[in-house]
């Protein structure tokens, strides 16, 4: 999930009424509860989003939360090259 994507409300909420999980750990920013750490689109192995009636599992949050799991590695060498660009005249 790009920094952009998190910027995004849920349920009426600013956007810092949202959560966001990385692998079960708390990936917010302390000073604004934004995103904290955006991994390579190719780490992620899925993304689950939650925005009404969420269990208690998750805290007080208002807003949408976001969870997202890394991909599980192996021991065999391997990889994928990426690049965002953004074309400005």
């Amino acid at each position: 999930m790009s920094a952009a994507a998190a910027g995004r409300s849920s349920n009426g909420n600013r956007e810092q009424s949202n959560n966001f999980i990385l692998d079960g750990m708390d990936n917010n920013q302390v000073s604004d509860n934004l995103l904290g750490y955006t991994p390579a689109p190719d780490a992620i192995q899925e993304f689950n989003l939650i925005t009404q009636n969420a269990s208690a599992e998750f805290g007080n949050f208002q807003g949408g939360i976001v969870s997202t799991t890394f991909k599980s590695g192996t021991n065999q060498f391997h990889g994928d090259v990426w690049e965002f660009s953004e074309m400005t005249n």
